[in-house]
């Protein structure tokens, strides 16, 4: 918060009233009128250092905006940086990943993801593409600002921000009515959230069967609200309320955006998983963080009676 303190002519020159006078003035009368603001909205950048001339084009647009800029190097250097680097994080309120050939190469690219998809669950992520390079797993059909031109590029990010701060009508009401669906939500929380790739349909709803003649309660996507243009609000809500997460594990499910999203915000929250294996790809990575250790009920090839017993115990868990 910043303040300015205005004074009467005699105390802002000393005339007549002395210069010592002036000063015991400020404290002692009420001829001081305190006027504060609040402070500009802060933005995290994430870059490459080796895209240093595109970061400084946009941090002299984005400050010309009249946003501030986080003050720190955001590609870290040291296990010590982190918690400078953290901070800065959780202090602003956009985030911006700057995505380039350069960033992709980077050996902290998984940890700036994770930060971009903690942003999106806030509604605060701002994805720009200095070139051509796909983006990571979970980000890919998210819309993006896109141009090789630097300036351009730095134009563009500053008007989308200054669209965020102060959106138009329709994108406010569009938000309330999002507010409106996660209030509902939370009427009805279900208890088991199931993540799952659309090209599984089929077998999906045979284990969403499954999950209901267990006694449990679920929340599936039928309607396309985990489409990219709609927020990111009715998805992180309907997981925060959940008690578990069902990831229905495949080829398809591994190579979804959506499904990677949606695995990372129930990791934030620390939900317990439950992994579907509805056929024999191997896990990758980034799965494997989260759903190592949590029950897992292989699909392909089992029985539909063994299934069931795994599901009913896993369910009671």
């Amino acid at each position: 918060m910043v303040g300015l303190l205005f004074l009467g002519p005699d105390v802002a020159t000393g005339n007549r009233l002395g210069f010592d006078h002036g000063l015991r003035m400020i404290f002692d009368t009420p001829f001081v009128t305190k006027v504060e603001f609040s402070p500009m909205t802060k933005v995290f950048l994430s870059y490459s250092r080796r895209d240093d001339a595109a970061f400084r084009a946009i941090q002299k647009e984005i400050e010309r905006a009249g946003f501030e800029l986080v003050d720190l190097d955001v590609v870290p250097r040291s296990e010590y940086f982190r918690a400078d680097l953290n901070e800065g994080f959780t202090a602003a309120k956009y985030f911006i990943l700057l995505w380039s050939q350069a960033a992709a190469q980077s050996a902290w690219v998984e940890q700036e993801v994770r930060r971009a998809l903690k942003a999106w669950s806030k509604d605060s992520l701002l994805l720009a593409c200095l070139d051509h390079t796909k983006l990571p797993i979970g980000l890919r059909d998210l819309p993006a600002i896109r141009s090789e031109n630097s300036r351009t590029l730095a134009a563009d990010i500053a008007g989308k921000l200054h669209g965020l701060e102060h959106p138009p009508i329709q994108v406010l009401q569009q938000k309330q009515r999002e507010q409106q669906e996660q209030e509902d939500q939370q009427k009805r929380a279900a208890e088991v959230f199931i993540s799952y790739s659309l090209q599984d349909q089929d077998i999906v709803d045979t284990m969403a069967a499954e999950i209901k003649h267990a006694g449990r309660t679920m929340w599936i996507d039928r309607s396309g609200i985990r489409t990219p243009q709609r927020y990111a609000g009715p998805i992180v809500s309907a997981i925060r309320e959940s008690k578990m997460v069902a990831v229905m594990c495949s080829r398809n499910a591994f190579g979804s955006d959506h499904v990677l999203r949606e695995v990372y915000v129930a990791g934030d929250f620390k939900k317990p998983f439950v992994a579907f294996l509805i056929d024999e790809t191997a896990m990758p990575d980034n799965f494997l963080y989260f759903l190592t250790g949590f029950p897992r009920v292989p699909v392909k090839g089992v029985a539909a009676e063994t299934i069931r017993s795994e599901i009913a115990q896993v369910m009671k868990e």
